[in-house]
């Protein structure tokens, strides 16, 4: 399972992983048809700081 071999790879944190399992199986179901990837390569869009003041990237 493709969602599975990704979730295991070591740099990936997930909270929820069962939701996280079914998403990424959704969109692999979906196909790449309507798929829009959005890069967040300047951390505007990600959260740095987590709830302890931790920074989390």
């Amino acid at each position: 399972m493709v969602a599975e071999k990704i979730l295991n790879h070591p740099s990936v944190r997930v909270r929820d992983r069962s939701a996280v399992v079914e998403k990424l199986n959704a969109i692999l179901k979906g196909g790449n048809e309507q798929l829009a990837v959005i890069s967040d390569f300047d951390f505007t869009l990600t959260k740095s700081i987590d709830e302890k003041g931790q920074r989390c990237l």
